[in-house]
């Protein structure tokens, strides 16, 4: 009778465990009003501050403008790709950097935590990808001449998270956010301070941004979005 029961208490547990995974396997990353009918498209605006992406040696690049894009198709979306552009770039001592995205984007797959309004992605579920070639590069100029060039390939930051909120945009419409601290992204580089050919592993990332939702491409129909 003992064996019964311990084999009872076995078959519930893994029982209990495959519904959670079911759960964790089917969990749905954004809630989107009216996705149903058809794409849904994503802008993304820097919320405040700079963005900064800074060395163990403390330089620091930094963007006053980050403008963000991406897609999807549905009403649920539990993986998304989105795309950025930067302006108004400063940094290590120069007053003009530039910014080359060279194809590459960021795949957010389905966060580690989930709870009501709030998602947290861990490092490991976030993925800079590049075509084949690539590399993101950012580049100081003094006099309009290149000083060095610093990049980043295809990767998966070692540490941090980003943090997803949502929140009310103008009384009404429902935005999310994005609150970014990650640590351990790679980078090679080329002359003076932005390092050599070998690869470094102490670049850090920060940033806020906030994201709205349309039904069109021209980002003139909102529609309302949710963590779930």
């Amino acid at each position: 009778m003992r064996r019964y029961k311990a084999l009872g208490v076995a078959l519930a547990a893994v029982l209990a465990l495959s519904a959670l995974a079911a759960q964790v396997a089917s969990a749905s990353l954004i809630t989107v009003t009216g996705g149903e009918s058809g794409s849904t498209f994503y802008t993304g605006d820097q919320d405040s501050g700079a963005w900064e992406f800074k060395d163990a040696g403390g330089l620091a690049a930094k963007c006053t403008t980050s403008s963000i894009f991406g897609s999807s198709s549905g009403a649920t979306v539990s993986e998304t790709t989105w795309s950025n552009t930067y302006s108004g770039c400063t940094g290590f001592g120069f007053a003009t950097m530039h910014w080359f995205d060279q194809g590459c984007t960021y795949t957010f797959t389905t966060p580690t935590k989930i709870k009501a309004g709030e998602v947290t992605w861990h490092a490991s579920d976030i993925h800079i990808v590049c075509p084949a070639g690539k590399k993101i590069e950012y580049t100081p100029t003094t006099f309009g001449a290149s000083v060095c060039t610093r990049f980043l390939s295809s990767q998966t930051p070692a540490g941090g998270h980003v943090v997803g909120k949502n929140v009310t945009v103008g009384g009404t419409e429902m935005a999310v956010t994005w609150e970014i601290t990650l640590t351990g992204l790679r980078y090679t580089g080329t002359g003076s301070v932005c390092g050599n050919s070998e690869i470094h592993t102490d670049l850090n990332w920060q940033g806020n941004s906030l994201i709205r939702a349309y039904s069109n491409g021209g980002h003139s129909s909102p529609r309302g979005i949710t963590f779930s």
